[in-house]
């Protein structure tokens, strides 16, 4: 059996501890002998990671106090008081369970005062709560604008692969790709993305593989990086580079070196933009966070000053009106003003510098990969919200600089949102771009691109070489009466590119210029929405009115659509949920009518793994239909997709298709290979939970968080849990109520929620102990 002290066992230890030891019942003397376990443990406001604890019927005593002690970052202490923090953490601690909140805010829990070192057991959530003296953590000063990466990770080789498969008679693809991250140290690993693709029609075949990136990279410290390898633009405008958010600089893939800062150890849950908001309370207390008739939050307070936390009150300036309950009883209430801005910018200088050789991905000569290019960027902001990015590249010979601002304001009604941009190019290419977008109950947005060469505003037979184009998107979407309605336009204009062929083989004639035509197209469309419920079932209902023009045709009409949809849950534990929709469409424009319609049934099965089957008809008028049957499986090796489709044309005969697609990840590390699902993304750290096996069978944990499907873990079973590099994730380890054979699964070691932050290559096991008892 499972020897951890369950609370099943109180009144028995309880009458152990009254008796001389002797006396403790056959078989049980280990309930006081205590035993080892992997538990988070938290300080007040973050976690510091998983640590070997050994738990006794009072006491708790780490296993690694100097680890601890760094996790904490008590090293950075005078010598004599961390002589003392490691003493204090060094010694046994007493449980504290009584004073565990276990999900409730019962008055005085979650909270020890002392001037060493005290902790709570918190077993539902398999934590330890950690209090510190609190002139250590006055002397300490921690810095909470960075993250810190999760202790106790290892270095490891972590990869996301997918593929996916079309055919039919006619025609086959195939196409495989990769993400790879191999862990070099806490903060160093080698990283990349990879992408192979099959295609066959008829007779003829093709196949080519690439590397998109693979490279090396070093942070160094929280503030800088360096990489050296393959890179394109992804890690730039992403927190890993600094978030350069260029719309019209090219910057073309290459073979070199890039330094600059980043901000992937960013705090972003604290709110340098947000009034700050102190409140003093004498007692524990609740306070209900108001703005205006609307609430906010609650937030629990032990006895002190304390700030409260902003991160989820929407933008804007206004009013909080605080309502401090003690006991559950109204004390006070408070009003106090607070503002926060909509935004993310940094308060901080953001620049990179990268430099090497042209990487073309179909490369038509030795001499276009061989040009060297560079590039480099500034990000700072002007304002509090006004920021400012600018960036010079060079290739090809050619030198582009684009300058973007980005400004942000937040009103009592809502946000609104600015950015202007513009490109110039020594070889005469000029572009710009303007968005505008506002949201708060409704919202509005209004974009404009444009970028050409040199010879877009001449009537000679100069060479263009990006091309004239100019788009315009606008959209408004508001509540009106119970229904949606939603403006949208859109206007696209593409001058003709002028191209010079080569000469004739005998000079006698001079190289054509061809022009390819002119092309614009507008449209604009004016729509209502609703939903209705009706006895479960839920009615979407869908009209308006459009115009669309090319230059030479013009159509304009009304459209009108149904929906409805019924969600059925299982009846039984074991059972299988359903989804059901049918559909029609109605389209008359430039006097033709246009119907189409299709019904949809989807059944899914929640249990160990997660599987689901759907059938799908639709048709387009009485010209065409189709029908599909599809499947999906989601489990801890892997996700499995899978359809067969059948069209059939008036006239055209039919065409039978089929596509499937498989996605997952492993890791391989000290520990072994563990295998799970969520293929795909960027580089990628991992968690590896592993259920220890015991005498019974049979489901043993479930596991959840982010955005994975609920996992259900056998006793000897392991799985992956992918998590994205420099991400907080957040995932949790349960109980499971019912097994397929009428117990319950208890989780006894390793339960309760955790949060990690890792960088890319570094693996976290997490070990769980379970048993079953049967009620």
């Amino acid at each position: 059996m499972n020897t951890r002290y369950r609370p099943l066992y109180l009144p028995l230890l309880l009458a152990c501890q009254a008796t001389a030891a002797p006396q403790v019942p056959p078989g049980f003397e280990s309930l006081l002998l205590g035993q080892t376990e992997q538990l988070e443990v938290r300080l007040p406001g973050h976690s510091l990671g998983l640590f070997a604890v050994e738990v006794k019927p009072d006491t708790l005593t780490f296993e690694a106090p100097e680890a601890l002690l760094a996790a904490a970052g008590l090293q950075a202490l005078p010598e004599a008081q961390k002589q003392q923090a490691l003493q204090a953490l060094s010694q046994p601690l007493l449980r504290h369970g009584n004073l565990a909140c276990n999900g409730s805010q019962t008055p005085g829990c979650g909270y020890v005062a002392t001037d060493s070192a005290a902790a709570i057991l918190d077993e539902s959530q398999g934590a330890v709560l950690l209090f510190l003296k609190p002139d250590w953590l006055t002397t300490l000063k921690q810095d909470q604008r960075w993250l810190r990466p999760t202790p106790a990770a290892k270095n490891a080789f972590i990869h996301r692969q997918t593929a996916n498969y079309s055919g039919d008679r006619d025609s086959q693809n195939l196409a495989l790709n990769g993400t790879g991250a191999l862990g070099l140290g806490e903060r160093r690993y080698l990283g990349g993305n990879w992408a192979y693709t099959w295609n066959r029609v008829r007779d003829d075949n093709a196949s080519r593989f690439w590397f998109d990136n693979l490279y090396a990279r070093q942070d160094m410290g929280n503030r800088y990086y360096l990489q050296a390898g393959r890179m394109d633009q992804r890690n730039l405008s992403s927190p890993l580079g600094g978030n350069f958010a260029f719309t019209l600089l090219p910057l073309t893939r290459f073979d070199g070196l890039r330094i600059g800062t980043t901000e992937a150890y960013v705090n972003h849950s604290i709110n340098r933009d947000a009034t700050p908001v102190m409140i003093q309370v004498n007692r524990n207390a609740r306070v209900d966070i108001y703005r205006g008739a609307q609430l906010l939050g609650s937030q629990y307070f032990a006895p002190g000053m304390h700030t409260l936390n902003s991160d989820s009150f929407p933008p804007g300036s206004y009013p909080l009106e605080l309502r401090v309950y003690e006991d559950g009883v109204l004390q006070r209430k408070e009003s106090q003003p607070f503002s926060k801005g909509g935004g993310t910018f940094s308060d901080q200088w953001q620049w990179f510098l990268q430099g090497g050789k042209a990487s073309a991905e179909r490369a038509t000569s030795q001499q276009s990969t061989a040009q060297g290019t560079q590039a480099a960027g500034v990000q700072m902001a002007l304002w509090r919200n006004l920021q400012l990015t600018s960036g010079l590249a060079k290739t090809q010979n050619t030198t582009y600089n684009e300058t973007r601002l980005d400004a942000q304001h937040a009103f009592s009604f809502g946000v609104l949102s600015l950015a202007a941009s513009g490109l110039t190019g020594s070889n005469g290419a000029r572009g710009d771009s303007q968005q505008v977008s506002f949201a708060d109950g409704f919202s509005a947005s209004l974009y404009r691109y444009r970028v050409g060469g040199a010879g877009c505003d001449q009537t000679g037979n100069a060479n263009n070489d990006i091309g004239c184009y100019t788009t315009l998107n606008g959209s408004l979407s508001v509540p009106l009466a119970g229904w949606s309605a939603t403006l949208g336009y859109s206007d696209t204009k593409n001058n003709g590119r002028r191209n010079s062929r080569s000469a004739s083989t005998d000079n006698l004639l001079p190289p054509p210029t061809l022009r390819s035509a002119d092309q614009r197209n507008r449209a604009w469309q004016l729509g209502l929405a609703r939903a209705f419920n009706w006895s479960g079932t839920t009615i979407n209902t869908r009209l308006g009115t459009f115009r669309n023009s090319n230059g030479q045709t013009t159509d304009n009409g009304v459209y009108l659509g149904f929906t409805l949809s019924r969600v059925d849950n299982a009846a039984k534990s074991g059972g299988s949920d359903s989804y059901s929709s049918a559909g029609i469409d109605w389209r008359n424009g430039s006097g033709q009518s246009q119907t189409s319609y299709n019904l949809n049934h989807t059944r899914m099965w929640q249990q160990d793994t997660y599987r689901e089957l759907a059938l799908n008809f639709s048709g387009y008028n009485d010209d065409s239909y189709s029908g599909n049957l599809g499947g999906r499986a989601n489990g801890r090796y892997g996700d499995l997709t899978g359809t067969l489709s059948d069209s059939q044309r008036r006239g055209g005969g039919s065409r039978t298709a089929l596509t499937g697609g498989y996605s997952s990840a492993f890791a391989l590390a000290g520990d072994g290979l563990f295998w799970g699902g969520n293929g795909g993304g960027e580089p990628a750290a991992g968690l590896a939970v592993r259920v220890a096996p015991a005498e019974e069978n049979g489901a043993a944990a479930q596991i959840s968080g982010g955005s994975y499907r609920p996992l259900t873990l056998g006793f000897g079973q392991s799985t992956l849990l992918p998590l994205d590099g420099y991400q907080l994730s957040n995932v949790t380890v349960q109980d499971i109520a019912g097994t397929s054979d009428g117990g319950v699964a208890n989780v006894t070691g390793g339960a309760g929620e955790g949060r990690y932050f890792l960088p890319p290559g570094r693996l976290l096991v997490r070990d769980v102990r379970a048993n079953i008892t049967w009620v």
